[in-house]
């Protein structure tokens, strides 16, 4: 009888080390988590220029220098020309565009020049100045 009892204690104990085993070889494994870096655009080019207050509108051009220029109609006020620019997506232009800019403040009897200075900022924060001249 002794003989069955260590059996017995030796198949419950069997049992149990079984049982305890089988729940912790199933525990949870902490979830995994996914870290997505969005790479900001760097982009900053100048894509258009326009003045729609002529009729027809007058759109500014690159010289070969990489300069705008404007060719205003004869007698135009070059104080008050408003553009409309376009620039990379996710870009943003300082002044914006349709503000009213003045091209004569940069007009002196040393700096015969009718120009504006513009910034163009990339979504990455990185900026590029632009000048744009009108004649």
């Amino acid at each position: 009888m002794k003989i069955f009892k260590v059996i017995r204690n030796i198949a419950a104990f069997s049992m149990l080390a079984i049982f305890v085993f089988n729940i912790a070889s199933c525990s949870k494994s902490s979830p995994t988590t996914t870290t997505t870096t969005t790479l900001k655009s760097s982009a900053r080019q100048v894509i258009s220029i326009t003045f729609n207050q002529f009729t027809p509108a007058v759109s500014a051009v690159v010289d070969n220098a990489g300069f705008w220029r404007i060719y205003t109609p004869i007698g135009s006020d070059l104080t008050h020309l408003t553009p409309t620019i376009v620039v990379s997506p996710k870009a943003t232009v300082s002044p914006a565009s349709g503000t009213v800019w003045d091209f004569t403040v940069n007009n002196t009897p040393t700096n015969s020049y009718n120009v504006v200075n513009f910034v163009v900022t990339a979504e990455d924060g990185e900026s590029s100045t632009y000048n744009i001249e009108a004649f």
